[in-house]
């Protein structure tokens, strides 16, 4: 099992600027209105793990990071991370993968490599549906397997 979260640096990278477009870690929350509801919707397959409200509050005390992707149209990615201290491994958590215009964008997740190692992690690890295995050309190590406890589930 994990150990409870600690709060981690804000990611000290550099915006990656190309062709107008911006990649960059985000400590000032007042973007939050224009997000919102995007992690929401992202949020709405974690099967009530998380609300945005959650997020927002580990955002606030430093426990998860938030990225942004933006052009000059408005923002075209958002991504949350979490760093996660296992009893042998350290690793870099995608909770929120978010967007548009896929193309654009996929190459910045070198920014969060760089992130995730600068702070020791040994991976970067994301719950994700089956389509991303074949965007990112990332391993697939096992498939989550639900099964709710409530009265809907009894009968």
């Amino acid at each position: 099992m994990p150990t409870t979260p600690e709060k981690q640096p804000a990611p000290s990278t550099t915006p990656s600027r190309d062709d107008s477009w911006v990649f960059s870690s985000v400590v000032d929350f007042s973007i939050w209105p224009a997000i919102e509801d995007d992690i929401s919707a992202a949020l709405d397959r974690s099967e009530g793990r998380l609300w945005a409200e959650d997020v927002l509050a580990k955002l606030q005390q430093g426990f998860m990071q938030l990225w942004l992707g933006a052009d000059s149209e408005g923002i075209k990615l958002i991504i949350v991370t979490e760093v996660t201290q296992w009893p042998r491994k350290k690793t870099l958590s995608i909770v929120v993968l978010t967007g548009r215009e896929r193309g654009r964008w996929l190459h910045h997740v070198e920014d969060l490599e760089a992130f995730a190692r600068e702070l020791g992690c040994d991976m970067i690890e994301a719950w994700a549906r089956p389509g991303w295995e074949r965007v990112t050309g990332w391993k697939r190590t096992h498939v989550l397997l639900e099964h709710p406890l409530t009265e809907e589930t009894a009968s």
